[in-house]
């Protein structure tokens, strides 16, 4: 499984462009995390405390768009 998920907080003055910016705290890839956390851009956070990032649910269909009576066939 590749998808696993650190969480680490981004240090000051420091910004990841499509990321976040300094201080804040987001999920990224174990790979991205290494690389990042070796050039000196981010710190792990500890992970006992928080939980994982919650996978979002398939929404339900509210309202179905129907075509007009001339057009169903």
């Amino acid at each position: 499984m590749d998808d696993i998920k650190i969480k680490v907080r981004i240090l000051p003055l420091k910004g990841i462009g499509g990321v976040g910016n300094a201080g804040d705290v987001v999920w990224m890839s174990a790979a991205d995390a290494e690389m990042y956390v070796r050039d000196g851009y981010v710190e792990l956070v500890d992970v006992s405390s928080t939980p994982a990032p919650a996978i979002p649910a398939k929404e339900e269909e509210h309202h179905k768009i129907m075509k007009p009576a001339k057009k169903r066939k």
